[in-house]
């Protein structure tokens, strides 16, 4: 995964990452839900627009180039809608393993605490 360029607006984030997976071009726009946070709570002033799979960031560069460029590593629309579920199923997957061994720890840590009083 790599880093394309960071935006100041969104709406132009997304409109060139449209444009990149109509292309079959993968993409990904980090810090979406932050960037409309204040900076104090965790906030920021740019998204990123980050190319996905490393073989294809040389294609997303020359498209923006040269409209007329042929990308070379293209996937289906079919295959960027695969990548994309795959990735959010993962993404959830992690963070229920997350947020069960965070309340292991936390039962386990009230158990010791309750033994050691008595």
């Amino acid at each position: 995964m790599k880093l394309l360029e960071e935006f100041y607006d969104l709406s132009e984030a997304e409109e060139i990452a449209n444009k990149l997976e109509n292309k079959g071009i993968l993409t990904f726009i980090s810090s979406k839900r932050s960037l409309h946070q204040p900076m104090r709570l965790g906030g920021t002033l740019t998204v990123g627009l980050w190319i996905v799979l490393n073989n294809q960031y040389s294609d997303a560069v020359s498209l923006l180039k040269d409209k007329k460029h042929i990308v070379t590593s293209a996937l289906s629309p079919e295959e960027i809608t695969t990548l994309k579920e795959q990735s959010k199923s993962a993404t959830f997957s992690t963070f229920n393993n997350f947020i069960a061994y965070s309340i292991l720890v936390i039962c386990l840590i009230l158990g010791g605490v309750y033994f050691a009083a008595k």
